[in-house]
C-alpha cells in the first residue's frame, strides 16, 4: 500500500453499543439500525424459499418473509459494509439468541413486523413467518439512503414500500420526545389528513404514492435539540450546491425503469376491508399515511339517539400512531395521543355506546372522540356547515383534574406527562413514558431565525421548505455540530474533575483510586461518542462525495479531512468494549444491554477506536435507575459563543493526559484539532440559513400555511381569555 493510499483511505468500524433511556428502554434510533441492518442481511426476495417450504400444503407464498430462526440466525452476526470514495464504513454485531428473540419481540410490538398468515397475531412465534411492514420498509428506505448505500433492497422497490412517515425530534440525552403546542398542531392535521377519511367496508383502497414521488421524498424527519441561542458569525462561502441530493437520487433511480417510477396505480399487499376496520383486531392497520384516520360517520350516541357526524376512537389515534411514525414504543403512542386530548383538539364523548370516562383518558375501541372546536379550526376541512354545529355540542366538554396516572385538556404542561394505560396490549414492565415539553412563547410565526429554530414546531415547517430547496444538510449538520460541541464540554468537565482530583490528597489512598478509575472510564466513553459524533458529521457531510455533501471552503475541507484521515487517526484502529451487566455482580467480556432485558441475552459490538489500545477491555457498572426518580428536560444547546469550551481552554496542559502518546492523548488531540473546525462549519451553515434561506422561507407557501394557522390558535387563546 503506498502512502497516497494510507492517507486517503480510513476504514472505519462504526457500530455501537446500544444507547438507552432513565427507563432502561433501548434508543428508538438504535432499534432503527439493528431492524435496518437485519432486512438488509437477509436480504429478503420476492420469491420466498421459506414461505414455500413452510406452506407447501396450503400452496400459498408470501413475499419478503423469514422465520423467527432465520431471524435469530443472521443476528448472531449481522455485517454491513459501504464502500465511500475516501472511507470504508463497516458495522457489526453479534446479538446471542435470547437478546436477538427479544428484539424480534419488540420490532413486532413497533408495527415493524408483522405475520401475514395471522394478521392479527401481535407477538413473533417459531414457524410463523415474519414480514416487513409499510412502517418498516419506510425506516428501512431512510437507513440506507442515509448510509449511501448503492444498492437499493428489493423490498424497496416492491409495492410494500408506501409510507411517508413521520419522525419524531428526540432528545440525544433520554430520547425523550421533544415538542411543542404548535408541533402537535402540525401533527394533528397530518393525522386527520386533508379530508374525513370515513371508512366502510365499500371504500376503494386508499391511493399509494409513486416509487418515484417516495424515492425523492426525504421524510418528515429531523433530529435537533431545544436549542437556546443566538446569532453565529462566520466565513464567506459560495452557496450551497443544490445538486448532491439530485447526484444521490439519481443513482438510485437508475436501477429502477421509469415505467415504475411513474406508475400511479400501486395497490399496496396491505389493503384489506376487514383489516383496515378501525375496529378490527388487526396488527397493523394503516399503509399510507396522507389519508389521515380512519373516522366514522353519523355515528349514533345516547338515549337520544344524537347523530356526530364524525367520530373515532383513541384506538385508532394510537394505531395511527403506531403505523405512521416513528413511535417504536405503544406507550410512547399513548402519551402523544394524550397530548392531543390535552392541547384541546380533541373532545370526549360522554354518551353510549362510548365509554369515557370524566376523569381519565384510555386506548379502547369503545372510548370515542371528536374533534373540538379549535381542532375542526385548524384542520379545516372543506365540508358542510353541519359539521361545525355537531362538534360545537361537545367543544365545552372537559376532564376534570388529574390524578398521578390520569390527565385533562386543562392541565398545565409541566414538563413531565406519565399516562396510565388499561389496555393489556399497551403493557409495559416500565412505569412510565416521558415527553420534553417545550413551552410556546410569543406569537408565531417570526422572521428571525433563532425564534424559527427555538420551536419544534417551526423548526420542522422550516426543514420541510429546506427539503423543497434540497438543502436540508445545512440544517441537519448545525445540529449535529451542537451536539459535537456539547459532548466536548462535558469532556471538557471530566478532564477538570480529573485534574483536580489528582491534586488533592486523602487518607484513603484506595478510595481516591476507584474514584479516579471511574473518571478514567467516562472519558474514555465521552471521547469514544466525541469521536464517533465527529466521524459521522465528516462522513455524512463533509467528505467528499458523502450522502449529504455540504458546500464550504475548500481549505476548511481539506482541513477536516487531513485530520480524520491521517494515518495516527484513532480512528483507523478498533477495540472492544464491554459493559457489566447490573444482573451480574462478576465483569463479563461481553457487552450486557439495559435493565429492561433478558438477563442472559448479550451483544458483541465493535466500535470505533477511542481513548484505548486495542487489546484492553473496560468494565462500566451501569446500575439500575428507577423511571420514578428522573425528570427529563429538554437539552439546552447554547449560542456558539456562550457556555461551550472557549478554544483556549483546550488547551495542551488540559488535553494531554500524559506525556505518552497513550490512545487517550491521541483521542483527545484529534478531539482538539476538529473543534474550531466544526465550530467554524457551524457558523458558516448558519449564515447560510439566515442570508438565504430564511428569505426563501418567509415568502413559501408553507410559511403562510403557518401564518394561518398561528391566527386561528390566537383566536382560540382570546376567546378563553
Amino acid at each position: 500500500m503506498t502512502d497516497k493510499d494510507v492517507l486517503t483511505t480510513l476504514h472505519e468500524l462504526a457500530s455501537k453499543s446500544f444507547s438507552r433511556t432513565p427507563n432502561g428502554l433501548l434508543f428508538t434510533n438504535d432499534l432503527k439500525t439493528v431492524y435496518s441492518l437485519l432486512l438488509i442481511c437477509l436480504d429478503l426476495k420476492e420469491e420466498s424459499a421459506e414461505s414455500k417450504s413452510i406452506l407447501n400444503a396450503f400452496n400459498k407464498n408470501y413475499p419478503f418473509t423469514f422465520t423467527v430462526k432465520t431471524a435469530i440466525e443472521k443476528m448472531g452476526k449481522l455485517e454491513l459494509s459501504v464502500n465511500m470514495s475516501a472511507t470504508c464504513m463497516s458495522m457489526s454485531y453479534a446479538i446471542k439468541p435470547a437478546l436477538a428473540r427479544h428484539l424480534l419481540e419488540l420490532f413486532m410490538s413497533a408495527k415493524l413486523l408483522h405475520t401475514p398468515a395471522d394478521r392479527t397475531r401481535s407477538e413473533p412465534k417459531e414457524k410463523v413467518l415474519l414480514q416487513p411492514t409499510p412502517k418498516g420498509v419506510a425506516i428501512l428506505q431512510k437507513y440506507v439512503k442515509d448510509i449511501g448505500l448503492k444498492k437499493i433492497p428489493d423490498i424497496v422497490l416492491s409495492s410494500f414500500n408506501s409510507l411517508d412517515f413521520f419522525t419524531f425530534e428526540r432528545s440525544s440525552v433520554t430520547d425523550s420526545i421533544i415538542h411543542s403546542d404548535y408541533l402537535i398542531h402540525i401533527l394533528f392535521i397530518r393525522m386527520m389528513g386533508p379530508y374525513p377519511n370515513v371508512w366502510s367496508p365499500t371504500k376503494p383502497a386508499d391511493k399509494v404514492p409513486s416509487l418515484g414521488t417516495l424515492l425523492e421524498y426525504d421524510n418528515d424527519s429531523f433530529t435537533f435539540e431545544n436549542l437556546e441561542y443566538s446569532g453565529a458569525n462566520g466565513f464567506i462561502s459560495d452557496i450551497a450546491n443544490q445538486n448532491l441530493h439530485e447526484n444521490i437520487d439519481n443513482s438510485w433511480l437508475s436501477q429502477i425503469p421509469e415505467k415504475e417510477l411513474q406508475k400511479e396505480d400501486r395497490v399496496s399487499p396491505f389493503a384489506h376491508r376487514f383489516f383496515t376496520n378501525p375496529d378490527s383486531d388487526s396488527h397493523i392497520q394503516y399503509y399510507v399515511s396522507d389519508s389521515g384516520v380512519r373516522l366514522f360517520k353519523s355515528k349514533i350516541f345516547g338515549k337520544h339517539k344524537t347523530a356526530i357526524d364524525y367520530s373515532f376512537t383513541s384506538k385508532s389515534l394510537w394505531q395511527w400512531l403506531m403505523d405512521c411514525t416513528d413511535i417504536m414504543y405503544p406507550k410512547e403512542a399513548v402519551s402523544v395521543a394524550a397530548l392531543i386530548l390535552k392541547v384541546g383538539l380533541i373532545v370526549p364523548i360522554l354518551l353510549s355506546p362510548s365509554k369515557n370516562s370524566k376523569r381519565k383518558f384510555h386506548i379502547s375501541r369503545s372510548s370515542y372522540f371528536t374533534l373540538s372546536k379549535l381542532g375542526w379550526d385548524i384542520i379545516q376541512w372543506n365540508t358542510e356547515n353541519g359539521i361545525k354545529q355537531s362538534i360545537n355540542n361537545f367543544s365545552n366538554l372537559k376532564i376534570s383534574s388529574p390524578t398521578q396516572h390520569h390527565i385533562d385538556i386543562d392541565f398545565t404542561l409541566t414538563g413531565n406527562l406519565i399516562v396510565g394505560d388499561e389496555k393489556e396490549i399497551l403493557q409495559h414492565d416500565d412505569d412510565s413514558h416521558s415527553i420534553d415539553i417545550i413551552p410556546c412563547s410569543g406569537a408565531y410565526p417570526s422572521n428571525n431565525l433563532n425564534e424559527i429554530l427555538k420551536d419544534p414546531g417551526m423548526r420542522y415547517l422550516f426543514r420541510r421548505h429546506l427539503e423543497k430547496d434540497l438543502c436540508a444538510e445545512n440544517l441537519d449538520v448545525f445540529i449535529e455540530i451542537k451536539k459535537f460541541l456539547k459532548k466536548m464540554t462535558l469532556l471538557k468537565k471530566l478532564l477538570d474533575s480529573k485534574k483536580t482530583r489528582e491534586g488533592k490528597h486523602t487518607k484513603s489512598k484506595a478510595f481516591e483510586n476507584n474514584i479516579l478509575a471511574t473518571i478514567d472510564c467516562a472519558l474514555m466513553k465521552q471521547a469514544n461518542e466525541c469521536l464517533e459524533v465527529a466521524y459521522h458529521i465528516y462522513s455524512s457531510y463533509v467528505m467528499v462525495n458523502s450522502p449529504y455533501q455540504i458546500n464550504i471552503d475548500h481549505d476548511l475541507r481539506e482541513s477536516i479531512t487531513k485530520i480524520m484521515l491521517h494515518p495516527q487517526s484513532p480512528l483507523s484502529k478498533s477495540f472492544p468494549i464491554n459493559f457489566d451487566s447490573p444482573f451480574h455482580s462478576k465483569p463479563k467480556a461481553v457487552n450486557h444491554l439495559p435493565t429492561r432485558l433478558p438477563t442472559n441475552s448479550t451483544i458483541l459490538v465493535s466500535k470505533p477506536a477511542t481513548a484505548m489500545g486495542g487489546g484492553n477491555t473496560i468494565i462500566l457498572k451501569s446500575p439500575k435507575m428507577s423511571a420514578r426518580e428522573f425528570t427529563p428536560a429538554p437539552l439546552s444547546l447554547t449560542p456558539l459563543n456562550k457556555d461551550y469550551v472557549p478554544l483556549d481552554s483546550l488547551s495542551d496542559n488540559v488535553l494531554y493526559t500524559s506525556e505518552d502518546e497513550d490512545p487517550l492523548s491521541v483521542t483527545l488531540t484529534v478531539l482538539r484539532k476538529l473543534y474550531p473546525l466544526f465550530e467554524n462549519v457551524g457558523k458558516e451553515m448558519y449564515r447560510l440559513m439566515k442570508i438565504d434561506s430564511l428569505q426563501k422561507f418567509m415568502v413559501s407557501d408553507v410559511y403562510k400555511e403557518a401564518t394561518s394557522l398561528v391566527e386561528i390558535q390566537d383566536k382560540n387563546y382570546s376567546s378563553k381569555n
